[in-house]
């Protein structure tokens, strides 16, 4: 532990900075947006403390608090009321609007469907009634990743 408490006290602010710009380019080549940066943040946070003089000790005990909180603030303000528009649970998808857009060849009642968002499944009549390209219809069901479609109900 000594030795640990040592290295941390012999790390300059710059290190601390390279520390941080190195996690950041991490996350940028693996993809990750949701914890990498927040540790680089950490880190960050971390260096600044160097530039008041705080001993190595409590530099150590601050970065998890500082992981954590910036883990909280991140979900309580930056993603705060913003749906995710692309990604959709399949389970939404039951008694919403369905647009046929592409008919299987060998079922006529088997297709493909779009929801409101753009995104494409794999769609069937409830009925094996024949489906219309460029009709809407309503989920009732979801079968894996079948959505079992029926009729919109006038009205």
């Amino acid at each position: 532990m000594d030795f640990l408490l040592l290295f941390i006290d012999s790390l300059q602010v710059w290190h601390f900075l390279l520390i941080a710009l190195f996690i950041l380019i991490i996350s940028t080549i693996i993809g990750d947006t949701d914890i990498l940066p927040w540790i680089a943040l950490s880190v960050f946070l971390v260096g600044l403390l160097e530039l008041v003089n705080v001993s190595a000790t409590f530099q150590l005990i601050s970065l998890p608090f500082f992981i954590i909180f910036s883990l909280i603030l991140s979900r309580k303000y930056i993603y705060m009321g913003e749906e995710n528009k692309i990604a959709e649970d399949i389970s939404a998808l039951k008694n919403q609007r369905i647009r046929v857009v592409k008919l299987n060849d060998a079922f006529e009642y088997k297709g493909e469907g779009v929801s409101s968002n753009g995104k494409r499944w794999n769609v069937y009549h409830v009925s094996k009634m024949p489906l219309e390209v460029d009709t809407y219809y309503s989920c009732k069901e979801i079968e894996g990743l079948n959505l079992i479609i029926d009729n919109l109900e006038e009205g």
